[in-house]
């Protein structure tokens, strides 16, 4: 898994750190839309569920999905990203519209904060 990651079987850790995102953390991270499949050989499952837990801690809104299979860098997990049958899901195919709510919900719950300037409007 780390050769695959960082080019070497054994980086430091401070190496390892330095590209793990629950140590990254803080009440500034945007709330976050995490999906992950259980049986990803590259990057462990439990990676995401550490982020989730992150995100819990310093209480940004976030929402977990984790599918039992499918490999690593799955994308849209349709025919559009396909290569060589293996980046086909259909399971995981549905994280698009379950983040697209994820994102309508965060939208009702937190509004852009942006003023539109009523002059410009009637122009």
């Amino acid at each position: 898994m780390h050769a695959a990651i960082f080019g070497n079987p054994n980086p430091a850790q401070d190496v390892i750190d330095q590209y793990r995102v629950d140590l990254h953390v803080s009440a500034a991270t945007p709330p976050t839309f995490i999906w992950h499949t259980a049986d990803d050989q590259v990057v462990p499952a439990h990676n995401a569920l550490l982020f989730a837990g992150a995100l819990e801690a310093n209480q940004v809104p976030f929402e977990l999905h984790i599918f039992d299979t499918g490999v690593h860098g799955l994308a849209l997990a349709d025919e559009t990203t396909e290569v060589d049958g293996q980046f086909v899901n259909q399971q995981s195919q549905i994280w698009i519209e379950l983040a697209l709510n994820w994102l309508d919900r965060q939208r009702q719950i937190h509004p852009l904060t942006a003023q539109i300037n009523p002059q410009e409007n009637a122009k």
